[in-house]
This record gives C-alpha cells, structure tokens and sequence, in this order.
C-alpha cells in the first residue's frame, strides 16, 4: 500500500489535477442532465437552492480553513504545518457545532420534501465538510497534491451520488437528502481512516506547541477577518437564492445549467494553476510569480473560449432536452464571468494569503455592494439580467485588485 501511494503521489501533478477536472465537469454533466431530465425544473432548482443555503453557513468555517489553509501554504516545516492542521480541524468543529443552531433558517423558503430532512442533512453537511476540507489543505500543503485533487474530486461526486440513486430508485428530493446524509457520514470516517493511514496517530494528536496558530487564536483571527471575508461566499451563494426568491426556482435551475456548463473554462484552468500555488507563495518575489502563473494559463484559454462557444448551440439541447430552453446570451455572459475570475486568480490568492484586514476589506466589500447595489436599483426578473449584475461585479474586482497590488507597500520590492 504505502509504495502504491508513493508511486501515485510522483504522478505529474498537472496531469492528474486536470484528469480530476475532466471527471468534475463530467460528472457535474451527468448529474445534471440526468435529474434534468427526470426532475421538473423547479424541483431541481429547490435541490440547489437547499445546497446554496447549506454553503452559505459553510461560509464561516471556511473562513477558518483558508486561514488555516494559506498558513499551511506558506510554512516550509511539517511539525508546525501538523500543529497548524489539528487547530484548525478543531475549530473547525466548534464552529460547526454553533452553526447548527442555524439551520433553521434554511426553511424559511417553501420546500415540497419534510423539513427534519432538511435539518439532518444540513447539519451532518456542516460538521462532515470542514474536517474533510481542513485534511485536503494539510495534504496540498504537506505536497500530496494528488491527493488532495482527487479527494476534492470524490467530495463532489458524494455532492451528486445521492440524486443518481433516489431517480434510479424512482423516488425525488427527499430520498436524495436521506441517501445524502448516510453517505456524508460515510465519508467522514473514510477520510480519517485514510488520515491516520497517512499520517501516524502521534503525528496527528500530539501538540508540540511549535505554532502560534492554536485553536483559539484561529476563531479569534477568524471572527476578526469574518466581517472582511464573509461577502465573497455570501456573493456565491445569495445570487441563488435571491433568484429563486425573486424569479423562480425554475429560473434558477436554467441559470445554472449554463453557469456549470461555462464553468469548466474556470475548472481547466484552476487545473494549470493550482499546482503552482505552494511555489508561487514560497517565492520571494511574489508578484512576478503571480503574473507568470497567471500568463502561462491564458494561452490555452484563448484556444478553449472559441470551441466553448461554438460547441455549446449542439451540446446544450441534447444534454438537456427540451425543458431547458438554450439561451446563448446567457452563456456568454457567465463564460465572460468565468474568464475575468480565472484571469485574476492568483492576484486573489496572493492577496488573501496575507490573512489581513484591510486587503480583505477590499477584496470582498467592493464587488459585493456593486452586485447588491444594482440588484436592488435594476431589480433583475431574468437570468441575464444576474449575469450582468456578476459580471460588473468581476471587473470591478479586477480593478480593485490590480490597483490595491501595484500600489500598497507590502509588495515594493
């Protein structure tokens, strides 16, 4: 076993990353298409607009990682990196339990299934996803990026195995939820299992005190950074919401038909950058290391944005069928989205690795009062009337970062 996992971790790592990507989209493709097909449009918009409000709570413990997770990034030792992970897999965990207490909230929109569905499923969601999301970062960090790919990789695919069964069993909603919540279960203990495989128990328990990001210095940075953060999973997810509340469900699910699709062109090219990152945060000189890693992906880019567009018109009906009206439009205004936030990817990455305030502030606050700024000036009743609103939203964070980069102090060589 253990030569089976040196030989996949000397795999090229680009390789596998956009191996992982491929069985993503694929997948994503596939779930898609066939609950589409099986599912009215507003029963599938009501399935995603369950999962935007489960990782709109999400958001807080992922705060935490990315603190957590830019701190393992940036530290060459691994016992620090080790003290580092088990702090955060424990706070983690105590926020997780306090989000509980919030569920509720999430049956403030009108559902077709039982409520305590919904409650269980969401709360075995917010204590299995940021132990789960806490080991992928301790893997990515300790060099088994691999790994960590093709675990992300699994993770969605127990975000879609539970709706390929409940149609397969010829059931809806609600035995999805249900199958969901066993198999989140499941997957949290093979995740440890797999953890103390990897890493020997002592490594993982015992506390060296060689850190100085204990447990309760994380959930203090992360209640301080939380005001500045907060609006970017807020950005992802309220679009969702705000749109099955204003529009339809049945728009939501069309609308997100067209972003998966267009959101591939920021998978492929996560799948380039991704592997670069430990490097690109080690160097010294961080901002040539940004734009190289960023230049070096936009010539596939340029080559993939044309065949997209071309290809979409013949994919899209045949993926879909006949409920799903294509909307052409539509699909180049999110892939415009797509590629202004992966062109700006590694600014953003350099820029919340800092773990600071004031860049945070501006990161975040900016684009998420432009997006809610127009939603409530225009008052959007269409698909591409959101689009627009989210590209606005990506120039003006591009603008942002740029002119925070080339001006603040901390990046003058």
């Amino acid at each position: 076993m253990k030569s089976l996992f040196s030989w996949f971790r000397d795999l090229n790592t680009s390789i596998v990353n956009l191996t992982t990507v491929i069985f993503n989209s694929a997948q994503s493709i596939l779930f898609l298409g066939l609950v589409g097909r099986s599912w009215s449009p507003s029963l599938l918009g009501e399935l995603l607009a369950i999962e935007a409000g489960i990782n709109l709570l999400l958001a807080f413990p992922s705060i935490l990682a990315d603190i957590a997770g830019y701190e393992l990034l940036k530290e060459p030792d691994k016992r620090t990196r080790n003290e580092i992970y088990l702090s955060s897999a424990k706070a983690s965990l105590y926020i997780s339990l306090l989000l509980i207490l919030l569920v509720p909230l999430l049956l403030i929109q009108k559902h077709s299934i039982n409520n305590w569905i919904i409650v269980i499923y969401a709360s075995i969601r917010l204590i299995i996803s940021p132990i789960t999301g806490a080991m992928s970062k301790r893997l990515f960090s300790d060099s088994q990026l691999n790994l960590s790919f093709v675990l992300g990789a699994l993770d969605q695919s127990f975000l879609f195995l539970p709706a390929y069964l409940s149609i397969l069993l010829g059931k809806s909603l609600g035995v999805a939820l249900v199958i969901a919540s066993f198999i989140r279960i499941l997957q949290g203990l093979l995740q440890f299992a797999l953890l103390t495989r990897l890493f020997p128990q002592k490594q993982i328990w015992k506390a060296n005190e060689i850190s100085d990001w204990t447990s309760k210095k994380l959930l203090s940075r992360t209640l301080i950074l939380c005001p500045s953060q907060l609006p970017t999973p807020v950005l992802q997810n309220s679009i969702s919401l705000v749109m099955a509340t204003l529009v339809s469900q049945s728009a939501l699910a069309i609308f997100s038909t067209h972003r998966t699709a267009a959101g591939f062109l920021g998978q492929f090219s996560n799948a380039l950058m991704e592997p670069k990152y430990p490097e690109m945060l080690r160097s010294k000189d961080k901002i040539a290391s940004c734009w190289r890693v960023s230049k070096n992906t936009q010539t596939y880019i340029v080559l993939l944005i044309p065949a997209m567009v071309f290809s979409f018109p013949i994919v899209y009906p045949a993926w879909m069928g006949k409920q799903y009206p294509l909307d052409m439009l539509l699909f180049i205004c999110l892939l415009l989205v797509q590629f202004l936030r992966q062109l700006q990817q590694p600014i953003a990455t350099l820029l919340r690795s800092l773990n600071q305030l004031v860049p945070s502030l501006i990161d975040n606050w900016i684009p998420l009062m432009v997006v809610w700024s127009l939603l409530a000036i225009l008052e959007p009743n269409t698909p591409i009337g959101f689009s627009l609103i989210l590209l606005t939203s990506e120039v003006t964070m591009l603008i942002c970062r740029v002119k925070y980069i080339s001006t603040s102090s901390i990046f003058q060589l």
